[in-house]
């Protein structure tokens, strides 16, 4: 899977994504960190998040997290959180701009920086909040098993929760939701999830069959 970063940037510069509704939310921030493998295949790097952590324990994230009052701006936020989780320098990321804004079911407004990561992968995990560094290449996208499930949020209706049956866990929610959208809006990706049923009663609230 190809992107143009040039013409990304470009294409981001011209976007007016509608405003959404923050009134009650927490305003948080996440660098969506791409990079290029040595073939020059596109990958993303994601995080596993630390399995004794209050919320969102063990799912696989953007590096990210809550806007504090001495951050000037949101992408001050992501940028914080980027060196805090990864242990690299801010240095290492090209930041082309922000994407769709999401609101969370969780009580939280997410606002996506799309980076390119130019370091060495020399990552120094913050182990209170980052298991390890997932470097994923998109192609595995377009054949990991990928799931959507139709579920009831009282303040908008029934939505559709996105899943990636990846090797190191299950991608899903805001996260997923993110990429998804990215992918199809700007990198041309078509494939479609094959629609489930929940399978849990709480968060994932879809487990993927064993044998898949």
């Amino acid at each position: 899977m190809k992107i143009s970063f040039e013409k990304l940037k470009a294409s981001l510069a011209n976007s007016d994504f509608p405003q959404i509704p923050t009134a009650g939310l927490k305003l948080s921030s996440v660098i969506m960190p791409f990079y290029f493998t040595e073939d020059n295949h596109v990958g993303i790097l994601l995080t596993k998040r630390s399995e004794h952590l209050k919320s969102h324990a063990g799912q696989i994230s953007f590096p990210g997290g809550k806007f504090d009052e001495a951050d000037k701006t949101l992408l001050e936020t992501a940028l914080r959180e980027w060196e805090e989780e990864t242990g690299e320098s801010r240095d290492t990321l090209e930041v082309i701009g922000s994407f769709h804004s999401l609101n969370t079911g969780t009580g939280y407004h997410i606002t996506p920086f799309i980076s390119v990561y130019r370091g060495n992968f020399d990552f120094n995990v913050n182990q209170n909040e980052v298991d390890f560094m997932i470097p994923l290449e998109l192609e595995e996208l377009t054949r990991a098993p990928f799931y959507t499930i139709e579920w009831e949020k009282h303040s908008s209706g029934r939505i559709h929760v996105y899943y990636f049956d990846l090797m190191p866990g299950l991608l899903w929610g805001a996260t997923c939701h993110i990429l998804y959208t990215f992918l199809k809006e700007m990198c041309g990706f078509e494939r479609k999830p094959k629609l489930v049923k929940p399978n849990l009663n709480i968060p994932p609230f879809f487990s993927p069959p064993k044998n898949t």
